[in-house]
């Protein structure tokens, strides 16, 4: 059965890393997480918050019972159970600590006991672990979670040896699902692809549920197999419509195949499901709708793109990044006015942000509101005082902004600025040659056209620079 073993999240590490796509890694992790621990993976009646104080009841009555008797070692066996369930719905290192020092105290009341070890083993990972499976086999030699469990420790750096313990394992329990789907990726990296396929295929036979079908969806994903894994998420949704992680799932994949139509109307779907059930799984209700955006930006279609950009704003008004994106969107459109309106909402949110102001500094130049553009810049500026590129080029565009409105004066010294922090910057010196010839001063621009002939191209590249400045409210600071 799949649900023979529960294996916390902290201790399920890089398993399918050598044979699935890197970029794969993030979601078959979390789907082996879900599908070993039977209570993610049921629709949830109960909200995680209500789970979470049911957990912390149970762990303040088992400490009451222990604070009476400290060598009761049930009771620190089923407090350090409850700790591992809590974790599962929030996951904290001192839920993962006091797990293990109760399993140690049950260890040392009562050495024999196999499932102490099996749980600590599952908690320390590494050769501890190791040694902790060891011992709970030792004391239990048909334990078949401790050698399913032993097979995943030691599948990253000994196949045989993993395969070994998974074979043993379904000696034990020929109808554990879950184990044949870990031997398949042993198989396989073994270059057994025939073995490995049979894995799958028995997987199915023995337990043809919901959260098989998705697991063995994201083996066929990170192969390469996008057929498979659409067919394989198309029968979980087919046992299960209610559960959101099938169609995400396949809308990636959908997404990446540029079935864009039909990832539409999975997304669609996933946001039904959680707007009638909400969880804290990513992507959230608004996560959709941006999420459509960026399938309808692929698709070209601009107007549908600022629409889901608009119901995302309206469920989370507070959220920057969502004006951001809409604005870009609203450019492309060429609809400069409401994408400056939507810098200035970015801005009112977050008065540090860098890239709003220079953005809308931008467009005020290309609506040719020069002296807007000019106070943009300038706040943009403060941000980033000392760039190599990115001051420069401010100040570059500053400049430009002076010129347009004949302030040459402000603009050469812009231009000046530009230089003195960044000496291989060509434009600038292409454009104070022509402000100083404005102010007839021929052969201050005859020697800067003269460097900006000795310059090499491509001396206007930008940095990169994440985030902003969130402390610049009180007193302006660089960015990173």
């Amino acid at each position: 059965m799949l649900t023979s073993i529960q294996m916390p999240m902290r201790v399920l590490g890089s398993a399918l890393l050598i044979f699935v796509c890197i970029g794969c890694i993030a979601d078959i992790g979390n789907s082996l997480n879900a599908f070993a621990d039977p209570v993610r993976l049921k629709p949830a009646k109960r909200t995680e918050s209500m789970k979470e104080k049911e957990y912390a009841q149970k762990i303040a009555k088992l400490s009451r019972r222990i604070d009476q008797n400290p060598k009761d070692a049930e009771a620190l066996y089923q407090r350090a159970i409850a700790y591992i369930e809590l974790n599962s719905i929030k996951e904290s290192d001192g839920n993962w600590a006091q797990a293990e020092e109760d399993l140690t105290q049950v260890i040392q009341l009562d050495p024999k006991r196999a499932e102490a070890y099996y749980k600590r083993g599952q908690i320390r990972g590494g050769p501890e672990g190791r040694q902790d499976l060891d011992r709970a086999i030792q004391l239990k030699p048909n334990f078949a979670d401790a050698y399913a469990r032993r097979g995943v420790a030691r599948e990253s750096e000994d196949l045989r040896g993993a395969l070994k313990d998974f074979n043993q394992t379904l000696q034990l329990d020929p109808k554990n699902a879950w184990v044949y789907l870990w031997r398949s990726s042993v198989r396989y990296r073994l270059g057994d692809r025939k073995g490995a396929q049979a894995d799958e295929t028995k997987a199915i036979q023995v337990e043809p549920t919901a959260k098989t079908f998705h697991l063995r969806a994201f083996f066929h994903k990170g192969r390469g197999d996008t057929v498979g894994a659409i067919q394989d998420w198309t029968a979980a949704i087919a046992k299960n419509p209610d559960d959101p992680s099938h169609y995400q799932s396949r809308a990636e994949v959908y997404e990446e195949t540029q079935n864009y139509s039909a990832a539409l109307a999975d997304i669609d779907q996933l946001r039904r499901i959680k707007q009638k059930t909400p969880d804290n799984v990513y992507p959230d209700v608004a996560g959709t709708y941006t999420w459509q955006a960026q399938i309808r930006a692929k698709m070209g279609n601009v107007q549908p793109e600022i629409t889901d950009y608009t119901k995302a704003i309206q469920l989370q008004p507070t959220e920057t990044s969502h004006y951001l994106k809409r604005a870009a969107s609203r450019r492309k459109a060429k609809d400069y006015a409401g994408a400056i309106a939507d810098y200035s909402q970015v801005i009112q949110l977050e008065p540090c942000n860098f890239w709003a102001y220079q953005s809308r500094a931008d467009l005020h130049t290309a609506l040719k509101e020069y002296e807007s553009a000019i106070a943009d810049y300038s706040q943009a500026i403060k941000f980033v005082p000392h760039s190599q590129w990115l001051a420069p080029a401010l100040y570059l565009q500053r400049g430009i902004a002076h010129a347009e409105l004949k302030q040459y004066q402000s603009a050469i010294a812009d231009y000046s600025q530009a230089i003195q922090n960044n000496s291989q910057l060509k434009a600038a010196y292409l454009a104070r040659a022509k402000a100083l010839e404005e102010i007839g001063d021929a052969l201050g621009a005859k020697g800067d056209r003269q460097k900006a002939a000795s310059l090499p191209e491509g001396q206007n590249t930008v940095e990169i620079i994440y985030g902003s400045s969130a402390q610049c409210i009180d007193s302006p600071k660089s960015l990173p």
